[in-house]
């Protein structure tokens, strides 16, 4: 037992070493998370295979979405979303981004048949500038998700295809003719209560996908964390969009934490002060997906965002799974809209930017040119790239070290 926790500290040592280079070959495992290691070991589940099996038991299930400018998140959901058994049985994928007024432009383009790929994204292009209430919703996984979507019904016949659907605020860009930043800033005190207009429009689809004739009477829900909570606490003015989902199908719907870092005004720490992490480090950042309950990971208090809840809850109660997915240090950060070659979207994309957004006159060439480009460059970062996070990496560094101490071993005590 002593040499295989050896092997494990020493797997971090080659899968981590940003995060801990400072361990030497004589550093063993806390018992802290010997629980949890094992408990990890034991696991086998993958990412896909747990969603897959969740719908076996649920007619709905959440995904928390982390940050929503990772982009390998997406590459999981893309996962899930081609594998067969979710063709077969899921007919609907609905996500926060984008407003409910688009839902069904955006599902008839990712549907259609077109003659090229560019056709394709020629189309997409024309929807993408009217899908969110800010100037440009910027993030690439976005659009990265919704190619997804489109190049899986490609290959399939059309009772098969998947159905998409957007549930944020309704919001139309064509109607904002002589709006006025001050008549938008009244517009966007909406958020205070955008997760009831979010879950009462995701109601509305999920009705018609249980009435409706496609024998796939499932669907799965990509919402940012906390939108996903099935619970939520007294001092909040309205519930969350997950918690108004799950008490009108009550025992019909599941929620799925995927692995993240704890966040107020940027990046604070891990979950867990990072003992979480750290047993995943342990066992090589294996990927796994299992339900909360019954598990060491359920029994913690949950911390996502201190200050949410004002009793305590215990991570169980606030989701029914959760999902490991790459470690912080492997997330990619995607800003920026591929294909954007639009010169004459220049102007609208400033007025809005500016003008609407900002409340700010632009009115230098150069200065719209910017603005474009800041939604138009494709690019990618980590955390540590990020202004003014530079220290976060060495906070992780900390939080993951204290649970690898030299002359621990297994069974012993600190």
């Amino acid at each position: 037992m002593f040499q295989t926790m050896r092997i494990k500290v020493l797997f971090i040592f080659i899968s981590l070493l940003v995060v801990c280079p400072t361990h030497g070959q004589d550093s063993y495992v806390s018992p802290k998370i010997e629980e949890y290691i094992d408990f990890i070991d034991d696991c086998h589940t993958s990412p896909v295979d747990y969603v897959m099996g969740l719908f076996d038991r649920y007619d709905v299930v959440i995904l928390g979405e982390r940050d929503h400018r990772d982009t390998t998140q997406y590459d999981l959901i893309e996962q899930i979303m081609s594998d067969p058994r979710f063709i077969d049985q899921v007919g609907l994928i609905m996500t926060e981004v984008g407003v409910y007024n688009m839902a069904g432009t955006v599902d008839c383009i990712v549907n259609a048949s077109y003659a090229s790929d560019r056709e394709f994204e020629t189309a997409l292009w024309d929807a993408y500038q009217n899908l969110d209430y800010t100037p440009l919703w910027e993030n690439t996984n976005f659009h990265q998700y919704l190619c997804s979507v489109y190049r899986i019904n490609k290959r399939l016949p059309t009772e098969k295809k998947l159905h998409i659907s957007c549930t944020d605020v309704p919001f139309s860009w064509h109607q904002t003719e002589g709006l006025t930043h001050e008549q938008f800033q009244d517009f966007l005190h909406i958020w205070d209560y955008k997760d009831i207009v979010m879950g009462n429009n995701a109601l509305t689809e999920l009705y018609k996908l249980f009435d409706g004739p496609d024998p796939r009477k499932k669907a799965l829900i990509i919402f940012n964390s906390p939108h996903s909570f099935l619970t939520g606490p007294n001092s909040r003015p309205a519930p969350y969009a997950g918690q108004i989902i799950a008490e009108r199908f009550p025992g019909r719907v599941a929620n799925v934490a995927i692995n993240w870092a704890k966040r107020r005004n940027g990046y604070r720490g891990l979950t867990q002060n990072g003992k979480w992490d750290a047993a995943f480090a342990a066992c090589g950042n294996k990927s796994i997906g299992f339900d909360l309950a019954g598990t060491p990971f359920g029994e913690d208090r949950f911390d996502l965002r201190p200050g949410y809840f004002k009793k305590r809850l215990e991570y169980k109660e606030v989701y029914t799974g959760f999902i490991f997915y790459k470690p912080v240090g492997e997330w990619v950060f995607g800003i920026g809209i591929p294909n954007m070659a639009d010169a004459g979207f220049v102007d609208e994309l400033a007025r809005r930017d500016s003008e609407i957004w900002s409340g700010e006159t632009m009115s230098s060439p150069e200065e719209r040119a910017e603005i474009y480009d800041y939604y138009a460059r494709t690019r990618s970062f980590r955390i540590p790239d990020l202004s003014g996070q530079t220290s976060f990496i060495e906070k992780i560094d900390r939080q993951i070290s204290r649970y690898y101490k030299s002359g621990v071993r297994k069974g012993e005590t600190e």
